[in-house]
């Protein structure tokens, strides 16, 4: 629905990058994201894809203070910024999700 692979949700959630609101237990359980959840997880696999894991993290917990109109901005200690217009991110959501 999102153009985002089952895998790429499994990893990550295993690596700790986006795990959803509720993760059911046990074989074959089910995840359910919620719509910050996917808003984190578009960003990681989109405008976050090139930055470490750790720096993902820190700019994915940050999001959800962020109004969702607002162009971000954030300086990472390897004199790296990112800026990502959190508009137009919920523009894309919101064309995709039913």
């Amino acid at each position: 629905m999102l153009g985002v692979r089952l895998r790429q949700l499994q990893y990550l959630r295993e690596t700790g990058v986006v795990v959803p609101s509720a993760v059911g237990r046990g074989r074959g359980h089910t995840s359910r994201y919620t719509y910050l959840d996917l808003l984190r997880a578009h960003l990681a696999l989109g405008d976050l894809k090139d930055v470490s894991q750790a720096a993902q993290r820190v700019i994915l917990a940050d999001v959800e203070a962020a109004p969702p109109k607002a162009l971000r901005t954030w300086r990472l200690g390897d004199h790296t910024t990112i800026t990502v217009d959190l508009a137009q991110v919920h523009r894309e959501l919101q064309r995709r999700l039913p």
